[in-house]
């Protein structure tokens, strides 16, 4: 099922990280959370060509350069503080993962968006994104959570991608 619309939290506008990048870095960020072909995981298709016309002027090499500033490798001087990057790609396998969208989003707090997610990310190729993905699944604060199944869900969704 396709997603039908995006969370954007309003503490991002607190968030050093995000104000260090430039505009055009903070846009695709946000375009890229709209996208209905984003998983409850965070991955979609890695499509720059695709996205290009969605703004006048908008190229795929202006793309490029903003997808590299949110991976934090852009204009490290700028950014020298970054902690952790926005995204992942991989251009070998197409894809990209939004790092912390799972977590942010809060879908892994109910089982059946949960479930969703463990299956969009057995469709991942890519051993980088997974990795990452991997570390966010293990972030998750599922000690806070009541739900006995949430728990048993993310445990499973750990060892598939371990």
């Amino acid at each position: 099922m396709a997603r039908t619309e995006a969370r954007i939290f309003t503490s991002i506008w607190n968030d050093d990280d995000f104000l260090a990048l430039p505009p055009g870095a903070q846009r695709l960020y946000m375009f890229l959370l709209s996208q209905r072909e984003l998983t409850y995981c965070g991955t979609m298709p890695l499509r720059e060509r695709r996205w290009a016309p969605k703004a006048a002027g908008l190229t795929t090499g202006d793309i490029e350069r903003d997808l590299k500033e949110l991976e934090g490798c852009g204009n490290p001087s700028a950014n020298p503080g970054l902690r952790q990057p926005f995204i992942i790609t991989d251009t070998e396998t197409g894809e990209l993962l939004i790092r912390s969208m799972l977590r942010r989003d809060n879908a892994w707090k109910q089982p059946n968006l949960l479930k969703q997610a463990m299956e969009s990310a057995q469709e991942v190729e890519s051993p980088k994104i997974r990795g990452a993905l991997l570390a966010e699944v293990r972030r998750l604060p599922v000690d806070e959570s009541p739900s006995a199944q949430v728990k048993t869900l993310v445990a499973e969704f750990i060892e598939d991608l371990d």
